[in-house]
């Protein structure tokens, strides 16, 4: 078999170093999504008044980066026992990176993967920003008006 040009290898492998710096910033986004989740669990439970409508929107929030985790990682527990799942985002990606190993280069197959698994994460990407950048505040935004104490990562009150 013949291998792909070295200008076609180090291009494959230049837009797979691209999407492996945009996994690292999305899992950051999900991991601090997280902790703020956390905080705004803790600060409901103390605070006084009416916070049923409050939990709920948490309790939805938590429940989206839950389903986000899994589009992104995938079910480990299924997977562990062979429960056929759909492929997630690491999946795809990990069969795609297959393809900058040896110098044949990626077959037409790993490709394939690759561009699902962009197409996948731009779309989940927009998905955390949502939830970053307008759920969660309008979450704390609520917490507050209802005289929570201080909300972890909330920078200072003044």
């Amino acid at each position: 078999l013949d291998g792909k040009p070295i200008a076609e290898m180090k291009r494959y492998r230049d837009e797979l170093a691209d999407m492996r710096s945009n996994l690292s910033s999305f899992s950051f986004a999900m991991r601090n999504a997280k902790k703020k989740i956390d905080a705004l669990k803790r600060a409901a439970n103390v605070t006084k008044g009416d916070t049923k409508s409050v939990v709920k929107s948490i309790f939805e929030a938590s429940q989206t980066l839950e389903e986000l985790d899994l589009k992104i990682n995938g079910d480990e527990t299924a997977e562990d026992i062979g429960e056929r799942t759909n492929p997630s985002f690491r999946s795809r990606f990990g069969f795609a990176r297959g393809g900058a190993r040896g110098s044949y280069g990626p077959t037409k197959m790993q490709k394939e993967n690759f561009a699902l698994a962009k197409k996948q994460l731009e779309q989940h990407s927009g998905e955390i920003k949502t939830l970053i950048e307008k759920t969660i505040p309008a979450i704390e935004a609520a917490l507050i008006k209802l005289g929570a104490p201080y909300i972890e990562g909330q920078g200072i009150r003044g």
